[in-house]
């Protein structure tokens, strides 16, 4: 069901419970026992938008229409930007459909999340013109806002991207332009101008940033190689989907904006061209090399030469690439309507046209006949491929039988998709025949408005045919009502009341099948899961569930099996876990059938430890990798003893069998602070079963007193004999700073916009 429904929906859902409480959604309690959601950024706690729309409209109407109004968003953004740089209205509007419907989907390349980033990246575009051509401060400033309100969205590497190509777009048209027109003075204050809108940036967004920064320390992404950066490179063999955009030959990626609107784009390279198309059409080339990525020796050089390799599917770029072209075919537009008398350059671009049509449709045909005749010795040649080059890699763990069923999947998908006879490729031909027929011939015969109309309706309907089978919105929009509702199982899970936690037994097979059974869908319902789905999951968090399964950092989620639950049935004891979600029968004795239908099977673990409890016995273990092998051997015993990294100060270790009289209550269980009781005739150490992270304060009878790292991912603390109030609050350093910082970026931008204006005021 794609990650709309594991991140994107259970998250806003989060989002508005904490603003209906008028909270932020700082951390939650529902996944990864514990975690600092809003660190995580995906879920845009600080958007303005996500802020203004889930704190005033119902949940599932600011959901709807959030996604509605960042279309429209991109699309007015889209075009005041072209109308700015000189494009007539009809191209203005070819531009703007190409943008929004074509495989760029208003910048909804990838997810919601891309969409909510890149919808204002050509508004971005608009300000630095009007920045040039006014050159007052005021639009350095606005073009800071308008670039923390992208890193705000929730998606920081297409923000990323988005601050890279807009910055290349100011430098360039300062060097070459600006420079030769204005002269030193004038250029060296403008470029002022942009270096305070990016400490605007900055400063507006430090808060996100700070907070991400500290998680992403903890992450899985740290010490990754260079074969990371490379996954989901985009194959130069896609380019027929520029014209043949059913033709997929890998996941990641799709290049289109219409047939007509290409064949357009492609008038520019026959006629004189502006500053505007230079740039677009260097940009339409770079970001499309950079798409290629391990086919391109650019990107690997430029990775290579960075030496950071966080980053993956470089096939994002192709948000720029399709940018581009969608403002090439306006341009091309304009250009064949005002020089449709220059005999000599149409007649060069029609051939080239053709030529380029003729070639991809033979490529096609060729490509049928090699899969129809060539089958054996195509899949002979993935099968040694994948032996060579992707099994036992880095990031490839499957078996090789996987990786053979893999190949074998993708040549049948591949024959599918290049079928002449599929009516999508019908319908592209025949696109492609009535484009070359309006180019060629219609423009000479009709008036101009009627073949404005012409290019347009035929647009419309060729982008109409694409979404049928596009990939814009799949994998985060699906019927509300479907998507939502509540089945068997989880109606049982959410009639226990009691504080406990869930797993989730699901092997990969079924993950499509049994989606509201894995994390983090079990959010939308208010159900805590050990469990995680997020990019940046913390390592050692990772690491102690193990072969459980129920962790997937995006990258990799282990392959849980029956033996590897009962191995590890301790470790999800002592986080709580009180039900096991399951798709096959468990047979163990500390496990007990609660609930059960036709799709799955929920079981009880009698042996799952309170959220909180205490003991007064503990072993010290620094190392790691060793406290984890200590939990899951047969001499622990999660309710006698306690692994702590370090030892505690003051407290004599001295086992004490008075710690089972202990009582902890805990009085108030909030996602940023926790209250427990606790009467204890001895001196011991209480465990809470939450994740240990940077911020969390403890304070005993309103004393802090230290939280020490327990069980490798949990949190304790030295409790003396005696009845006592304990106290957990989250308070995130990191983001506190970066909130002081963005209210004093706040306070200045009026300061230095009143500044910048004191010459005019007095002129007044």
């Amino acid at each position: 069901m794609g990650d709309y429904s594991v991140q994107h929906l259970p998250w806003s859902r989060f989002l508005a419970d904490s603003l209906a409480n008028l909270s932020l959604p700082l951390w939650t309690p529902y996944m990864h026992s514990g975690f600092p959601i809003l660190a995580e950024g995906q879920i845009g706690a600080l958007y303005p938008p996500n802020l203004i729309m889930y704190f005033f409209l119902p949940y599932k109407i600011a959901y709807t229409y959030n996604i509605f109004l960042h279309f429209v968003l991109a699309g007015i953004f889209m075009y005041i930007y072209v109308r700015e740089i000189g494009m007539s209205k009809t191209a203005a509007t070819i531009t703007v459909i190409a943008f929004l419907f074509g495989s760029g989907y208003g910048g909804c390349f990838y997810s919601i999340m891309s969409l909510k980033v890149l919808a204002w990246f050509p508004l971005v575009l608009f300000l630095t013109e009007k920045l040039f051509k006014k050159e007052e401060l005021l639009y350095g400033i606005l073009i800071g806002i308008v670039i923390s309100v992208q890193i705000l969205a929730g998606y920081l590497q297409f923000a990323l991207y988005s601050i890279i190509f807009s910055t290349l777009y100011f430098v360039v048209h300062l060097c070459f332009y600006h420079l030769k027109d204005r002269g030193l003075k004038k250029s060296m204050l403008i470029s002022s101008f942009y270096l305070v809108g990016a400490f605007v940036a900055f400063g507006l967004s430090a808060a996100q940033l700070f907070a991400t920064v500290e998680l992403n320390q903890f992450s899985n992404r740290q010490d990754i190689g260079i074969e990371f950066s490379m996954l989901g490179s985009y194959t130069p063999l896609g380019l027929i989907q520029l014209l043949f955009p059913r033709c997929t030959f890998t996941s990641g990626g799709l290049l289109y904006i219409g047939t007509l609107p290409f064949l357009l784009s492609l008038v520019v390279a026959f006629f004189r061209k502006d500053r505007f198309s230079w740039f677009f059409i260097f940009l339409t080339i770079f970001s499309l090399l950079l798409a290629f990525g391990k086919y391109s020796p650019l990107y690997v050089f430029i990775i290579k030469a960075i030496g950071f390799y966080g980053l993956r599917v470089p096939a994002k770029f192709l948000f720029f690439t399709i940018f581009s072209l969608a403002i090439l075919a306006g341009y091309g537009f304009d250009r064949y309507c005002s020089t449709s008398a220059d005999k000599k350059q149409n007649t060069k671009y029609t051939k080239a046209m053709f030529y380029l049509s003729a070639g991809a449709a033979s490529i096609l045909i060729i490509t049928n006949i090699i899969l129809f005749f060539g089958k054996g010795l195509l899949i002979n040649f993935g099968r040694n491929y994948v032996e060579k080059n992707i099994y036992g890699k880095p990031f490839h763990n499957h078996s090789l039988d996987v990786y053979y069923d893999k190949v074998d999947s993708a040549y049948q998908s591949i024959v599918a998709n290049t079928y002449i006879f599929n009516p999508f490729i019908i319908s592209s031909i025949i696109i492609l025949i009535f484009s070359f027929f309006i180019i060629k011939y219609v423009r000479r015969r009709v008036s101009i408005g009627i073949f404005q109309s012409t290019c347009i309706v035929l647009i419309i309907i060729d982008l109409y045919i694409f979404s049928s089978f596009g990939t814009g919105f799949r994998g985060n929009m699906a019927p509300v009502k479907e998507s939502l509702k509540a089945s068997g199982a989880i109606e049982f899970l959410q009639s226990d009341t009691s504080l406990h936690r869930v797993y989730g037994f699901v092997p990969k097979v079924f993950q499509d099948d049994y989606s509201r059974f894995l994390p983090n869908y079990n959010m939308y319902y208010q159900i805590s899961d050990v469990g995680a789905y997020s990019p940046l999951v913390m390592n050692n968090y990772y690491r102690f569930m193990g072969n459980l399964g129920s962790v997937d950092d995006s990258i990799w989620r282990s392959e849980p099996s029956l033996d590897s639950l009962s191995k590890n049935l301790n470790l999800l004891s002592l986080l709580n876990v009180k039900y096991i979600v399951a798709y096959e029968d468990i047979n163990d004795k500390r496990v007990k059938l609660a609930y059960s239908d036709e799709q799955v099977k929920v079981y009880k673990n009698n042996h799952s430890l309170p959220r909180a409890f205490f003991l007064s016995d503990y072993v010290v273990i620094s190392d790691e990798q060793e406290a984890l092998d200590f939990l899951r051997s047969k001499d622990f015993n999660p309710m006698d003893i306690v692994v702590l990294n370090e030892e505690p100060a003051s407290f004599e270790n001295r086992p004490d069998s008075q710690h089972n009289n202990a009582s902890v209550e805990i009085k108030d269980y909030s996602p940023n602070k926790v209250i427990l009781s606790i009467n204890t005739p001895s001196r011991g150490i209480l465990v809470l079963s939450d994740t240990f992270y940077p911020g969390w304060k403890a304070f005993v009878d309103w004393e802090e007193t230290e939280i020490m790292k327990a069980n490798v991912v949990m949190r304790a603390v030295v409790m003396p004999e005696g009845e006592h109030l304990v106290k957990f609050v989250y308070d995130p350093i990191p983001f506190n700073y970066g909130l002081r910082l963005g209210l004093c970026t706040l306070i200045c931008i009026p300061v230095m916009i009143f500044v910048s204006n004191l010459k005019r005021i007095k002129r007044c």
